[in-house]
């Protein structure tokens, strides 16, 4: 199903203006993150409230198919969301795959047959000697096995993943061993033919089990509670082996593709079709071990997750590590959280939280942690407020300024000293905003807080508390214009950072702040050299959009500048994240300055409201100023700013935003 879908999609490609996009359901936990799951696949940040609507209104006009593919374990959630959908009318279309119909109004239903044959030239031979050369290249079909290929293949009721399962056996079986062997075990199948074809499957599955090695069958079995792929240490621990028997086991899976080799980057990652994970899951069943396969699964990733101890401030390095496992991630804190191991799950998103960062998931991120704080402040208050910390900075990169004030005033009475400096910090920045004697007055209590706390609490957090304070005195210089200090204070904490070898998220927004510092001091080759440290953490240069453009316009480098305002501009107007549209207006208003349009740059630039960067908010300033706007530009910050990323004022500025990039886009000629 899945590999036709891929067919058909890559044949739209030309037909399609807004794209093919991919969904892939597999490591989807129920049918509440379908929308979630699309919205990821699509490019979409989600806010609170109607997520199906969302992804809905985000597609309405946009000529595209989306492939929602293995639908059959959230069937509910898809019929759902293709049901409200095709109540809309637009040029969007769904292709979904599935082993049952989502039984909707509208939907058209195509049967896969199975692979004919009859015949050495049949598709399912062709199929089988394609994959068993794959193993043993010297294997081809010819007169002497033709015929008996073929009856395999029949037997096997010319089904794709049974033929390829038998394949993979020619290296220690011949085909008439095979066809023995499978006759056997199909003579007990019975019933209907839908029956029949789930029977083949399973006994097919059934018959390579049980060829199966003691330590191979103990990590099949354990590979059922991964949600989304697994490197070899995760399959040692949740199996229960050593790595060298797990090496062996996954090798020897591999070679009987039971077990896929999927893209992981630097480590090697693995996988398994969606129908052999559910054959894992019932065998894990049966044995009687999925608890305990489920608890190794939670202990692993909660032991690679705390490797930095109790902390709210997540590290950059392993979000990066953890990304690719966010659904096993999610998948062992809905285990804590069901068994009530409320301190585990918490720890767990703690630790973990960067990986949905990184991977465009802030919104279910902040979910848990909102989930898990109630009951940690009944069982460890302590772990509250690391997880009230962690809510703080997952916040800044959904842009609720209200929100990340009310927690910020919590904080102050923590019992923890370093969390009291980041609750007073983070306030006097809030605050600041609008009451610059009262910002400065919480900055006071903060030093005084972390005065304390180096003495009585030394180590991480507070050392963690002691950059941020830094950094928050550098965002407030810059924001009176004071850029050498603003500069002085980023670069330092980013070297506190370094020389504690402990790099938290913010420091992707540190390294623009310094940078943004540099191009108001008239240093833009530092800027960019700047932004290109980021790079070795595995952001990608894409990330520094804004500063590129700005960089290359202040040293007359018209082509590249407008190269990174397209992309950035493309990125916004997808609506991916809220207050990225005000950056584009930004961005587009210093370019037409930058041209001598100073009208169009006003309009621009009165239309920007709060950008999502921080760093873009600082150089806006200057431009309103050497526009002449500078209180009209304040005014216009300061109606959406401190508010939700969900409210109407922040909404309404982002919108604005939208309409205003839009029309400059279309004026340029560039939409």
């Amino acid at each position: 199903k899945t590999r036709l879908a891929i067919a058909v999609g890559e044949a739209e490609l030309g037909q399609r203006p807004d794209g093919v996009w991919f969904v892939d359901l597999t490591a989807v936990m129920g049918d509440n993150d379908v929308p979630a799951a699309m919205a990821k696949a699509v490019g979409l940040t989600l806010r609170g409230g109607d997520l199906v609507q969302q992804v809905i209104d985000y597609l309405a006009d946009k000529a595209a198919l989306v492939i929602l593919d293995n639908c059959e374990h959230v069937i509910d959630g898809c019929a759902l969301f293709a049901e409200r959908f095709l109540a809309v009318a637009g040029p969007a279309d769904l292709l979904a795959t599935s082993r049952e119909a989502l039984g909707i109004e509208g939907e058209r239903t195509v049967l896969l047959a199975s692979l004919a044959s009859n015949g050495a030239d049949a598709p399912a031979v062709r199929l089988f000697a394609d994959r068993a050369a794959a193993v043993d290249p010297s294997f081809v079909i010819n007169e002497a096995n033709a015929e008996t290929v073929g009856a395999l293949c029949r037997h096997l009721d010319g089904m794709p993943l049974a033929i390829e399962l038998a394949a993979a056996r020619v290296t220690v079986m011949t085909p008439s061993e095979l066809l023995a062997g499978l006759h056997d075990r199909f003579q007990l199948l019975s019933g209907g033919r839908r029956r029949q074809r789930h029977r083949t499957l399973e006994a097919t599955l059934d018959w390579s089990y049980d060829l199966l090695g003691a330590d191979e069958k103990r990590a099949l079995r354990a590979l059922g509670v991964f949600m989304d792929g697994f490197d070899l240490d995760a399959v040692a621990a949740v199996a229960g082996i050593g790595r060298p028997a797990a090496m062996n086991a996954v090798e020897a899976l591999v070679a009987k593709s039971l077990v896929l080799r999927v893209e992981g980057g630097h480590r090697a990652r693995f996988g398994l079709l969606e129908t052999v994970k559910a054959y894992a899951e019932d065998r894990l069943l049966d044995a009687g071990e999925a608890a305990d396969a489920r608890s190794r699964h939670l202990s692993h990733f909660h032991a690679l997750a705390t490797v930095h101890g109790r902390t709210g401030f997540s590290e950059l390095r392993l979000g990066v590590r953890l990304r690719p496992d966010r659904s096993n991630l999610a998948a062992a804190f809905e285990w804590a959280a069901s068994s009530a191991q409320w301190v585990l799950a918490g720890e767990l998103m703690a630790g973990s939280f960067a990986a949905y960062l990184f991977d465009g998931a802030a919104l279910e991120v902040r979910a848990a942690i909102e989930r898990a704080i109630p009951p940690c402040e009944i069982e460890d208050n302590e772990l509250a407020d690391h997880l009230r910390v962690a809510l703080l900075l997952t916040l800044v990169w959904l842009n609720d300024w209200l929100t990340i004030g009310q927690i910020g005033a919590a904080l102050t009475t923590s019992p923890i000293p370093p969390l009291r400096v980041v609750g007073f910090t983070v306030l006097a920045l809030v605050t600041s905003f609008t009451e610059h004697e009262t910002g400065r007055e919480q900055l006071t209590h903060a030093q005084s807080e972390l005065d304390a706390a180096l003495v009585t609490s030394p180590g991480l957090n507070t050392d963690m508390a002691a950059g941020l304070l830094v950094w928050i005195r550098a965002r407030l210089a810059a924001a009176t214009g004071d850029y050498e200090t603003a500069l002085r204070n980023t670069q330092a904490w980013l070297t506190q950072q370094m020389s504690a070898d402990y790099f938290t998220t913010g420091a992707t927004r540190g390294v623009k702040h310094a940078a943004v510092c540099q191009l108001l001091l008239g240093e833009p080759v530092a800027a960019l050299e700047t932004v290109a440290w980021l790079e070795q953490f595995g952001v990608p240069s894409s990330n520094s959009d804004e500063i590129r453009a700005l960089a290359n316009l202040a040293l007359d480098n018209a082509a590249q500048a407008e190269h990174h305002i397209r992309v950035h501009a493309a990125r916004a107007i997808s609506g991916r994240l809220t207050g990225e549209a005000c950056d584009s207006a930004l961005l587009l208003a210093a370019l037409a300055h930058a041209e001598e349009h100073d009208d169009i740059a006003r309009g621009l630039l009165l239309h920007m409201g709060m950008g999502l960067e921080p760093a873009t908010v600082v150089y806006s300033t200057h431009l309103a100023t050497q526009l002449g706007v500078t209180s009209e530009h304040a005014e216009r910050q300061q109606l959406t700013l401190g508010y939700s990323s969900t409210s109407e004022q922040g909404l309404s500025g982002s919108r604005m935003a939208m309409a205003a990039v839009r029309n400059e886009l279309a004026r340029r000629g560039w939409d």
